[in-house]
């Protein structure tokens, strides 16, 4: 029997991402102007660092939220992404800046937004030009709810 338990130990370890493994992400909706937006919340260090890597592609209206507890410069990268995205810099609700069709180059580097946030939005890369957001705008969020695993595509 504790051969048992360590063999599905070792393979909880190997294999991570496994829905077995996995907490309940939490999802909320995002509007800005007339588009809304369904995105999957990272809200701990884990699940901000693992982001969207790995992962083969966002739905239609799909993204992830990052939300920090302090404002500031925090860094971001493209490790193990298999697609481009679109990067909204917000402060609490309001945008502060925004990167187009960040590319999913297997070249590790980081990068921020010139002024502090606490917020940010990964989405399909094309959808900032698509629906005119800009610095200023107001991103309202509504609701939140929980689903086991991921309504975002992965591997």
């Amino acid at each position: 029997m504790k051969r048992f338990w360590l063999i599905i130990l070792a393979l909880i370890c190997l294999y991570p991402n496994t829905s077995f493994s996995k907490e309940k992400a939490q999802f909320i909706k995002a509007k800005t102007g007339n588009q809304s937006y369904y995105l999957e919340i990272a809200d701990t260090l884990s699940k901000r660092t693992q982001g969207l890597s790995d992962r083969n592609k966002l739905d239609k209206n799909q993204g992830m939220l990052f939300i920090f507890s302090s404002i500031s410069k925090h860094s971001f990268w493209m490790k193990n992404m298999q697609f481009p995205l679109d990067f909204i810099w917000l402060k609490d609700n309001k945008v502060v800046a925004i990167k187009e069709n960040v590319s999913n180059s297997n070249q590790i580097f980081s990068f921020s937004a010139a002024k502090p946030f606490n917020r940010v939005i990964e989405l399909n890369a094309g959808e900032i030009s698509k629906n005119k957001i800009k610095p200023g705008n107001l991103v309202h969020f509504i609701g939140k709810t929980q689903k086991q695993g991921s309504a975002i595509s992965s591997n």
